[in-house]
């Protein structure tokens, strides 16, 4: 409980303004050092109880019965400290005469003197091999995923490549109605799924949809959107025409893909181009159930994705 009672102290005095901590130490009932932006130092003949410093230095040359706790800051160590010693961004030093019990060093340095005694564990992070972990993991995972995309990508020109194209010109050349079909896809589909859900019977067909269904459309709309893309690439190229459905759905997965890697740029390009892409797909099939045209496609001479 009485550390428990210390992280809530923390983070409540953390949203203070640290000005109004810089004077001098603060102590609470139960007898512990609170500094912010303030080095805290406990004299030689001092006794406390605990003690926390958030973006400030403590020099311990007397006695902690309790823990110390250091953010941002280092802490040096010359007298006791009874329990838990924890220093985050910053170094720990013990001295000649130090003693504590366990110490935990996140992101920063420990500095232990022969005649430093430590009683516990000794336990020191820097979180380096996981950012490098994490890393690694999404490069796997961006490189899966590419894979991935271009392979359904092939299938769905192998197989559909009528139906691709098409949706890959609407998207541009009717993009009334491409908006349209995203909009009813994305508005009201998931309205109707939620009444269907609502209506108890119904609720697996409606959890089908949005858990399903519609991840599965966006994934297709992000095919047909890279697809629209390559096609303007593989014109421009002047690719012989029964390459083109393969070739641009190969061309706009990856350079969508590439963009995907553009920190908040990158998800808002594949965000809005699953959509979109969604859409058009959306209205082909909905003129292809036969669907009066909404806003008529202004004339224009064919063109191949």
């Amino acid at each position: 409980m009485r550390k428990l009672g210390l992280v809530f102290l923390v983070v409540l005095m953390a949203i203070v303004p640290g000005t109004a901590y810089a004077q001098g130490p603060d102590r609470d009932d139960d007898g512990a050092i609170i500094q912010i932006n303030s080095n805290a130092v406990i004299g030689p003949d001092e006794t406390v109880e605990n003690v926390i410093v958030i973006s400030a230095n403590a020099d311990v040359q007397g006695t902690i019965t309790g823990s110390l706790l250091v953010i941002d800051g280092d802490a040096t160590i010359s007298g006791t400290v009874d329990d838990d010693v924890t220093v985050i961004s910053g170094d720990i030093n013990l001295l000649d005469g130090a003693t504590v019990e366990n110490v935990t060093s996140i992101r920063g340095d420990l500095n232990r003197a022969p005649g430093a005694t430590v009683t516990g564990d000794v336990k020191e992070n820097d979180f380096g091999g996981l950012w490098a972990a994490l890393g690694i993991f999404s490069v796997l995972l961006w490189i899966g995923l590419t894979i991935a995309l271009i392979v359904a990508g092939i299938v769905f020109a192998l197989i559909g490549g009528r139906q691709l194209g098409a949706a890959a010109r609407v998207m541009t050349g009717e993009l009334v109605n491409s908006i349209l079909g995203a909009v009813v896809l994305w508005i009201g589909v998931p309205i109707l799924a939620g009444l269907i859900i609502v209506t108890v019977i119904g609720a697996p067909l409606g959890l089908g949809i949005l858990i399903f269904f519609l991840p599965v459309v966006a994934f297709l709309g992000y095919l047909v959107a890279a697809t629209r893309l390559g096609s303007l690439l593989t014109n421009a190229l002047k690719q012989p025409e029964e390459r083109r459905p393969i070739l641009s759905v190969v061309l706009g997965v990856l350079i969508l893909q590439v963009i995907l890697i553009v920190p908040v740029l990158g998800v808002i390009v594949a965000f809005i181009a699953a959509l979109w892409g969604a859409g058009a797909l959306a209205y082909i099939a909905y003129r292809a159930a036969g669907g009066k045209d909404i806003m008529p496609a202004r004339e224009a001479p064919p063109e191949a994705a």
